[in-house]
């Protein structure tokens, strides 16, 4: 058997050869070059399946993005309106005396103010209280004088904290108390 297939002339057999033109294959003296279509399916079907696995996160990551943004949106146009009603309110009291002295005669009564426009589409509603004056009071005075780099703190509760500044002394007043207490000196 082997030499019957010795006997095959070359011209007969297939063989594969690379040429100019790139790999292929010469049957009976005629070159054919090997087709290249069936490699890019597969390529094509992995790019697929991972574009669509990356998709939809993005999509849900950009839709919740753009809700967000709108909600932002709406929170900083009432908070622009807001400050302009109370901007307005406080100009109001400022440079209209006859506001001011309504303001003062119904003390403790809430006084409604209309806002001339909107703002973004939002009309602010103001109301001004004057506060009685028999409501305030004197307080204790600080016992010692505040130099240069002395500080208040406040951090909620009965206490206000004091540096004096030029000096080692630290101490507080008590809101409830009204008296002041020395903590170091």
């Amino acid at each position: 058997m082997m030499r019957i297939l010795r006997h095959i002339p070359q011209w007969f057999t297939s063989r594969e050869i690379r040429s100019e033109n790139g790999p292929g294959v010469t049957v009976w003296g005629h070159f054919w070059p090997r087709s290249e279509a069936g490699q890019s399916l597969p390529a094509a079907l992995i790019t697929l399946a991972v574009a669509s696995l990356l998709l939809t996160p993005f999509l849900t990551f950009v839709s919740s993005r753009s809700l967000g943004t709108g909600v932002a949106q709406e929170t900083f146009n009432n908070l622009y309106a807001a400050d302009a009603g109370v901007e307005y309110g406080i100009w109001r009291l400022l440079n209209v005396p006859s506001f001011r002295s309504q303001a003062d005669l119904n003390a403790g009564t809430a006084q409604n103010l209309a806002f001339p426009g909107s703002l973004n589409g939002i009309t602010p509603t103001i109301s001004i209280t004057a506060l009685p004056i028999g409501s305030w009071f004197d307080r204790e005075p600080a016992p010692k004088k505040i130099n240069n780099g002395g500080s208040l703190a406040y951090a909620g509760g009965d206490r206000v904290f004091v540096l004096r500044g030029k000096s080692k002394t630290f101490g507080y007043y008590s809101i409830s108390g009204d008296q002041w207490f020395s903590l170091a000196r």
